[in-house]
């Protein structure tokens, strides 16, 4: 290379914009990936959680991605958020208002036809997690809880998948949760 000649502030934004645009389009064919590979994963998968072993990792977003996209195919698909020490979804969606979710209904304090937030995605609500918890694991591997599970899957909405954003994975947990859904995903 004898010279480089530098890009004019123009060039500079179209660049950027096109890189953006790869990205973006990259991501998306990853989640339409992902969500052949679940749906066709065997017969009557109905249930998907998404966890990992650590923090930061992409739960929300991989998760919130999938149920959109499954979505966007036509299923009716309810995001539950089951991490209720970390729930991120509420902020990172920028929902106004005192939001209730998961943690209230398996407390006693809210019934489950209040539960849902429908998004502007057709078919696709979710379930926030709600305040923080300090016995999470109690209340995730309790009757309430898996009588929702069950709930969600009779509604009279036709869930047809529900992706459920769980808790960095714990050995402990690991084996109450994969008990409730029919997929485990780390």
């Amino acid at each position: 290379v004898i010279s480089i000649r530098p890009m004019t502030p123009e060039e500079q934004v179209e660049h950027k914009r096109t890189v953006d645009s790869l990205r973006r389009e990259a991501y998306a064919e990853a989640m339409k990936t992902l969500r052949t590979n679940v749906m066709f994963s065997g017969p009557g998968i109905q249930s998907v959680a998404l966890t990992s072993y650590a923090a930061a990792e992409g739960k929300s977003t991989i998760s919130f991605q999938l149920a959109a996209s499954m979505a966007q195919a036509g299923k009716k698909v309810v995001l539950l958020e089951a991490d209720l020490r970390k729930g991120v979804l509420a902020s990172r969606l920028k929902v106004r208002g005192g939001v209730k979710g998961l943690s209230h209904y398996l407390t006693g304090l809210m019934p489950m036809d209040e539960l849902l937030y429908e998004t502007d995605v057709n078919g696709f609500f979710i379930v926030f997690s709600g305040p923080k918890v300090f016995n999470a694991s109690e209340l995730l591997s309790s009757k309430r809880f898996t009588d929702l599970l069950a709930k969600l899957d009779d509604m009279q909405k036709n869930v047809e998948f529900i992706a459920e954003r769980s808790p960095q994975i714990i050995a402990e947990y690991r084996q109450k949760l994969s008990d409730k859904v029919h997929e485990l995903l780390a």
